[in-house]
């Protein structure tokens, strides 16, 4: 159905992980914290060890309703040979899938969700605001603490403008792309990559420009 649409076209949405709910249970409270600065302390023989208390805080789902609209139906296609309720389930399957994208990546947080883009902050500022390069490319990678930027679900993600740009532009002294444009899964499956991170196509993201994520 819509779900299983989403999961295999989606780009933000095959990424999350899904909570299904049932009933009236919004909001839904999650204690979440940041605990990357700590590590370990050498401590001498019968000294205390430090106080490192873990800092909570709070993150609160709630919940939108949200519609792909109502389309009227010509009685003649409803009772003619053409499959008219495959096409509708298709069309709204997408018409959800280009909606969803567009509200998990932009949506402003007021009285909605908060989209990516609205939550991310910022790790690396490029010198140009149109021009990107190798070294722009690495500090971005860098800005990223390693346990979370070299893992498996560590993904570079952009619109194809950039991506095309990114393939094309960083090159060598042969204009050969330094970029690896695929690479094969475990799966048998290819897709982009840079800098050995897997790249997902949102078409929601910005173009290259000033104060752009």
């Amino acid at each position: 159905g819509v779900i299983n649409k989403l999961r295999q076209e989606g780009t933000l949405f095959s990424l999350a992980n899904v909570i299904n709910t049932y009933g009236e249970m919004a909001p839904i409270h999650f204690a979440v914290n940041d605990d990357t600065a700590n590590g370990l302390t050498l401590t001498a023989e019968l000294d205390d060890a430090a106080n490192t208390s873990v800092t909570w805080s709070k993150v609160t789902l709630n919940q939108y309703d949200y519609s792909t609209g109502v389309f009227p139906v010509s009685r003649q296609l409803v009772n003619g040979s053409f499959p008219i309720i495959p096409y509708l389930s298709e069309l709204i399957g997408r018409r959800v899938q280009r909606g969803m994208n567009n509200i998990l990546t932009n949506a402003d947080g007021s009285s909605k969700p908060t989209g990516l883009l609205t939550g991310l902050s910022t790790g690396h500022t490029c010198a140009s605001t149109t021009a990107i390069t190798l070294a722009d490319l690495w500090s971005l990678k860098d800005s990223v603490n390693n346990f979370y930027g070299s893992g498996p679900d560590a993904v570079w993600m952009m619109n194809q403008s950039v991506y095309s740009y990114l393939v094309q532009n960083i090159v060598d002294g042969n204009d050969r792309s330094l970029l690896m444009p695929y690479e094969t899964g475990f799966s048998g499956s290819t897709y982009p990559t840079i800098l050995g991170s897997r790249v997902i196509i949102n078409p929601d993201f910005p173009d290259r420009a000033a104060s752009a994520k």
